[in-house]
C-alpha cells in the first residue's frame, strides 16, 4: 500500500508578460507519496499530473495552462504515521 497525501492551494505569482504588478492565480497541486516497490514510473507520474490537472479544470473551469503539479516520493524510513515509520508498519504486516 502506498500512502498518498495531496494538498491543493493557490499561489499568487506575477505575470511578467503583462506587468510586474498584475497577479495571476496559479493552482498548485502537491502530491506526496511513499516510495515503494521501485517508486512510480515516469508514465504513472505523467498520467497522475494530467488527470489531476484535468480534474481541476473540470471542477473550476480554469487552470489548463497554469496548473502546476509536484510529485514527491518519500522513503518509507522518512515517513511516519502515529509516531511510527512506514518501514516499521510494513514489517508487521
Amino acid at each position: 500500500m502506498i500512502i498518498y497525501y495531496l494538498t491543493l492551494y493557490h499561489n499568487l505569482v506575477y505575470n511578467y508578460k503583462k506587468s510586474n504588478t498584475e497577479g495571476l492565480n496559479m493552482p498548485i497541486i502537491n502530491v506526496t507519496m511513499t516510495h515503494e516497490d521501485g517508486g512510480a514510473t515516469k508514465e504513472q507520474k505523467e498520467r497522475l499530473a494530467k488527470e489531476l490537472t484535468d480534474t481541476f479544470v473540470n471542477i473550476f473551469g480554469r487552470g489548463e495552462k497554469s496548473c502546476v503539479v509536484t510529485i514527491s516520493e518519500v522513503s518509507i524510513d522518512n515517513y511516519a504515521i502515529g509516531g511510527e515509520t512506514i518501514a516499521n508498519i510494513r514489517q508487521r504486516e
